[in-house]
């Protein structure tokens, strides 16, 4: 489970004390997703135990919001205190981590799902194999790849991606090879640009 703990200001940086935080399932158009269930602890206490609102969070008169929630991407809906709508802040990844732990194996050819956020990816395989790097993936989004079988792995970046490495490399130099992917910017939410390093060729 996720812990969520931000200052929610102004632009001015005043803290915006009682304001009301939501999680929706990021959708497109923004904020148009499903209430998300967060919680007021790791226990999985009811968050409506300490704001008396079900599934929304209070801004603390230090201007703090802390709330828990399962892994997952969302869009964040803030409103004031009388829940007029304030402002949606989409496409935020939460998942505990970071980590370098393994969450996932791939034996094959793989696509990078928003649950590889902060984790590393060991790839298996005795052959050649893809890793495809969507172009929905939001700034800041990364994830490691070890090369534990003989199979290179070789970065695509997918639809209006792009991906980029010193060298144009795009590709683990063999078993054993550790490669760090990100995102740079993402500007539109469909043009994700991936960058690569490390042990590449």
């Amino acid at each position: 489970m996720y812990h969520y703990y931000q200052a929610v200001t102004n632009k001015t940086g005043d803290a915006l004390s009682e304001y009301r935080v939501r999680l929706r399932q990021a959708a497109t158009p923004p904020g148009s997703g499903v209430v998300a269930t967060i919680y007021a602890d790791n226990s999985g206490t009811p968050i409506i135990s300490v704001s008396g609102i079900a599934d929304t969070a209070i801004v603390d008169d230090d201007g703090n919001v802390s709330f828990f929630v399962d892994d997952g991407t969302y869009d964040i809906e803030i409103s004031d205190n009388v829940d007029v709508p304030y402002k949606i802040v989409p496409y935020v990844p939460m998942y505990a981590g970071p980590s370098f732990n393994s969450r996932e194996e791939a034996s094959d050819d793989y696509t990078v799902a928003d649950t590889d956020y902060a984790y590393r990816l060991d790839c298996t395989s005795a052959t050649d194999v893809d890793l495809h790097l969507p172009d929905d993936k939001p700034a800041g989004f990364w994830l490691s790849v070890l090369q534990v079988g003989s199979g290179r792995v070789t970065a695509i970046a997918d639809g209006g991606g792009t991906f980029t490495a010193a060298n144009g490399f795009t590709s683990t130099y063999t078993e054993g090879s550790l490669m760090f992917l990100f995102v740079r910017v993402n500007g539109d939410g469909s043009s994700a640009e991936w960058y690569g390093t490390g042990d590449m060729a």
